[in-house]
């Protein structure tokens, strides 16, 4: 089916080129509305209940496309979209766009379009839906706004009792998990991947004060296995990646604070690399293979009863390949500071003689 003018106002996005150093293909872009434009990359007039220019309450007449015409639709997941009466100050949204190709000589452009009365959301399934945007290489992603894994791999968490919602970086009151140092957190199935060397792990975490030695905030043991990412006696990153032949432990030079932190370990099979947030530690060393076929996660805790990690955690990204540098930098640099990552242009209104041509996928 296709629509016209339906679709009232859209505006421009515009990528920039110097926050990106290689290009990149199908990556997932973060657009979040916080409260203020001055720390957000959606038009404010979306959340302004009082403007014409507002968007439906529920999200769901927002679009994504690569022109200005509407004609090539990009896909895209709102985790949360909720538009306050009392005011822009008190809406929030996140939403995840996935870009064709992102250009590091050029800005990259796309456009956000709203204000159909009629419109309804994409399922999870559809051609534009939540699934496709983490398509590449991604196994499983938890925004832990929810339990829920937005990959479509069906890798819901299950739930710990004693973890709970709490407020996210971006002012969200139920937009992340808090873990209390428990032993009852959240866990992930079996991500049935097979044995492999090549695994990225993506996150932001907050400490709630020092960790003990060996504490554990993502991290995988069995009767074989033992593979995660954890903490020194000095709130240094380390990791784990150790199969039935050989076990393996390196502490990072990096040393985590009491704020947000972005997080990523890239292993490959003859190097590990460590990020927290702008700087990166390097460990080059031969990782076996390890089989994840029947592997589950933690999130929160080792799974050794004195390994529990206290503090908050959001965004949580296994994939099963070995990002890039260049990617997993474009990952922070539009998830910290999403405002500089991309600017918001003039809301338009369209018009008769501006065909907006979006494909309804059901």
């Amino acid at each position: 089916m296709a629509i016209t003018s339906q679709w009232k106002y859209y505006c421009k996005l515009t990528i920039d080129n110097t926050k990106v150093t290689s290009d990149l293909a199908n990556f997932p872009v973060l657009l979040v509305w916080t409260g203020s434009s001055s720390t957000s990359n959606l038009p404010q007039s979306m959340f302004d209940t009082n403007s014409a220019e507002k968007a439906l309450v529920t999200g769901n007449d927002i679009r994504f496309s690569s022109d200005d015409k509407g004609a090539t639709e990009l896909p895209f997941e709102i985790v949360y979209f909720d538009v306050n009466a009392s005011g822009v100050a008190s809406s929030r949204a996140q939403v995840w766009v996935k870009l064709t190709s992102i250009a590091d000589t050029t800005d990259t452009v796309f456009y956000v379009w709203w204000g159909n009365a009629n419109a309804s959301a994409y399922a999870a399934t559809d051609t534009f839906g939540r699934n496709n945007v983490w398509t590449n290489s991604y196994r499983c992603v938890y925004h832990l706004n929810s339990l829920v894994d937005s990959t479509g791999n069906l890798a819901n968490l299950t739930e710990g009792a004693n973890a709970s919602y709490a407020t996210d970086r971006f002012g969200r009151t139920t937009g992340c998990r808090y873990y209390p140092n428990t032993v009852n957190t959240d866990r992930t199935p079996a991500l049935g991947v097979g044995s492999t060397t090549a695994m990225t792990f993506t996150l932001w975490l907050k400490r709630d004060g020092s960790q003990i030695d060996y504490n554990g905030f993502l991290f995988s043991r069995d009767t074989i296995n033992a593979v995660g990412l954890n903490f020194n006696d000095t709130d240094k990153l380390r990791y784990h990646w150790s199969d039935q032949g050989t076990t393996y432990t390196w502490v990072s030079n990096l040393t985590t604070g009491t704020d947000w932190s972005f997080i990523s370990l890239r292993i490959s099979s003859s190097v590990g690399v460590y990020r927290l947030n702008g700087t990166e530690a390097t460990n080059t060393t031969t990782h076996n293979a390890v089989n994840f076929t029947s592997a589950r996660f933690y999130i929160g805790r080792e799974e050794l009863v004195d390994r529990l990690f206290n503090g908050w955690m959001d965004s949580v990204r296994f994939s099963n390949t070995t990002r890039t540098a260049e990617w997993v930098a474009a990952e922070y640099n539009s998830e910290s500071s999403p405002q500089t990552f991309l600017t918001v242009g003039t809301v338009n209104k369209t018009s008769s003689t501006n065909a907006i041509l979006f494909s309804l996928n059901y």
